[in-house]
């Protein structure tokens, strides 16, 4: 190559898709178009999927001052771990809890209860609305989730909200979708409630599923929430756990697989690894002996194939060699913070804001005249000139997704705009936006036009109010 010859743009992609997350973001302040390059959200994807199965997990916490602090684990040439950088990420914030992360995301919480997602390697960070439908902190307690929905590009948190009344008890399920910026209630938990044996139960993401441990009949059961249709199921537990001998359990995600920690009263830590998911016979096990060491032994995370964090007493980190048995105990800069409450995350540029353009594909092999867009019955809609004496109106029954076009025909009329869904086969359309609608009736394709002295707009009759429901009424009629 000559001097000042410019590197095939495949060759710089290839190159910088290579380096770590850290020195990505170093590149992005080298000029404008290296910061909308290396900010692309394709680049981004690429740069994960070819990262993702070679990033060592590291430990994110909240130190006695509530700020938030990253643990990075140093290794030798040997590949043994030696030592661990604490860095503190500066977020001014006084921080109450962390409860999970997906894909270098974390989802935090402060002490005003409002929750975060943010990412420790690039800053970055979205604060989540809060969610005016629930509950009263002093009458029910919340715990959740959070992962990628593969199927619709989407980053979404799952809200598990019990609720006492008297000796009754309902656990409310609510989804805040990322790209929507929009929260939704689900039907009620079909289960009796979500167990927190050790002060947290936040979900575990493995293979697009959210799992709890959740009772059921006197029981406990393994729950699963598929982000994708977000439905309930069952996951089969190891067979014959102890009975009354656990001290604790917890599920956890030990190399891509659904992991669960369970400490036996005689000082040991049995860890269960579900080899193929959902198949029962897949739990594997290996034992944890704990006798030398203090009675606050609590495992944290996987960092590697063979090591396994976990603090005593909470105050200082041990790392288990699974492969060699042997402990290691770990100084942190010579901090002394309380390792309680903690979380795990690995390096991406995955961001966290949601403030970009998205491109919305049409129905296929069709060419527009002309670009008319409205909401139908929740969907996005539009119409589409057949060039004939017809105008097609297209209906996309899965957001973003291209086969769910669906179509319906109406005669053709100058200046026609779909204005909304009356029923679930009534369409109203405005005629050359005049004092002119009709009435369109899929089923029977047949059109009534009306007539009226104002040009109308769109509500719906609801019992909502400018201020939040909850914060003005303080769940009045649930104490009643």
């Amino acid at each position: 190559m000559s001097k000042g010859e410019i590197l095939p743009q495949d060759i710089i992609i290839d190159i910088l898709s290579r380096l770590p997350a850290k020195f990505i973001g170093q590149y992005r302040c080298l000029s404008k178009q290296w910061c909308n390059f290396l900010s692309h959200p394709q680049f981004i994807k690429f740069h994960f999927t070819l990262h993702a199965h070679k990033q060592e997990t590291k430990l994110i916490f909240i130190s006695d001052s509530d700020d938030l602090h990253t643990i990075t684990f140093n290794r030798s040439p040997q590949n043994i771990i030696f030592d661990a950088i604490s860095t503190n990420l500066n977020f001014q914030n006084n921080w109450l809890s962390i409860a999970c992360s997906c894909n270098g995301l974390v989802l935090v919480e402060n002490q005003e209860h409002i929750m975060f997602l943010i990412n420790p390697t690039t800053l970055d960070y979205h604060r989540i609305p809060v969610f005016h439908l629930g509950l009263p902190q002093q009458s029910s307690y919340r715990e959740y989730g959070f992962g990628y929905d593969a199927a619709s590009d989407d980053y979404k948190v799952v809200n598990l909200s019990r609720y006492r009344k008297g000796n009754i008890d309902t656990t409310f399920v609510d989804v805040y979708s990322v790209r929507m910026g929009l929260w939704r209630r689900l039907e009620s938990l079909p289960y009796d409630d979500v167990l927190s044996e050790r002060g947290g139960a936040s979900g575990v993401f493995v293979n697009g599923v959210l799992h709890w441990m959740a009772s059921k009949a006197s029981s406990f059961v393994i729950i699963g929430f598929d982000l994708s249709d977000e439905k309930f199921f069952e996951v089969p537990a190891p067979t014959n756990l102890y009975g009354n001998e656990l001290d604790w359990y917890e599920l956890r995600s030990f190399r891509g697989c659904l992991c669960m920690f369970c400490a036996l009263l005689e000082s040991k830590i049995d860890v269960w690894v579900m080899k193929e998911y959902r198949i029962e016979e897949s739990w594997t096990t290996f034992r944890i002996d704990r006798l030398d060491l203090e009675n606050g032994l609590v495992p944290f995370c996987p960092i590697s194939d063979d090591d396994v964090v976990l603090s005593v007493d909470r105050d200082r980190l041990t790392v288990y060699n699974i492969k060699e048995d042997r402990w290691r105990y770990m100084e942190v800069d010579g901090l002394t913070y309380m390792f309680e409450r903690t979380g795990i995350f690995i390096e991406s540029l995955v961001s966290p804001i949601n403030e970009k353009f998205l491109e919305v594909l049409t129905p296929t092999n069709n060419k527009l005249l002309f670009n008319k867009l409205s909401d139908l019955r929740g969907y996005l809609c539009m119409l589409y000139d057949t060039l004939g004496n017809e105008i097609d109106v297209w209906m996309m029954r899965e957001y973003r997704v291209e086969e769910s076009w669906t179509r319906f025909r109406v005669a053709r009329m100058d200046g026609l705009v779909p204005f909304c869904a009356i029923s679930d086969d009534d369409v109203v359309l405005n005629v050359d936006r005049d004092k002119h609608l009709t009435v369109y009736n899929v089923k029977e394709d047949h059109r009534r036009d009306m007539k009226f002295m104002m040009f109308p707009n769109l509500f719906t009759l609801s019992i909502l109010t400018p201020t939040p429901i909850m914060e003005s009424m303080q769940f009045q009629m649930a104490e009643s």
